[in-house]
């Protein structure tokens, strides 16, 4: 597992920590690359809004592998915030009347292979999965 602060500087340690646990478990690579993006959109996520008042929150990032599936939880004392009820940015649209915000987690929903939201006793707890595949 990681503790760190939820700071955007923080992320290449967040990436090379998933990368060095991924490969010490024998994850694909491209299995690896899903997950990574996925989780480069949720840590900046959580940088970004959980801790408005603060620039010291902890996030928390535990990791297992159980069979062929990766996981990586996400673990946050922030605001409560569901990002999987957030409506999928309509893409398609013209960029100029787009409505900004959203892409970060339907890119991360799009690379995970299942993405999970819990919230329990005041802390969001965020879970993606990949499958060990090609």
């Amino acid at each position: 597992s990681l503790i760190t602060t939820a700071v955007n500087e923080n992320l290449a340690q967040v990436i090379e920590f998933l990368t060095q646990d991924m490969t010490r478990n024998g994850i694909h690579p491209a299995a690896q690359f899903r997950l990574i993006t996925a989780a480069e959109e949720i840590f900046a996520n959580i940088a970004s809004y959980a801790y408005p008042n603060t620039s010291n929150g902890r996030v928390d990032i535990i990791t297992n592998t159980i069979n062929d599936t990766y996981s990586a939880v996400f673990i946050d004392g922030g605001q409560k915030y569901n990002p999987l009820k957030r409506k999928d940015p309509v893409i398609t649209e013209d960029f100029k009347h787009r409505k900004i915000g959203g892409l970060g987690i339907y890119i991360a929903k799009k690379f995970a292979d299942e993405i999970e939201y819990f919230y329990d006793n005041n802390h969001n707890i965020l879970k993606i999965k990949v499958i060990n595949k090609p």
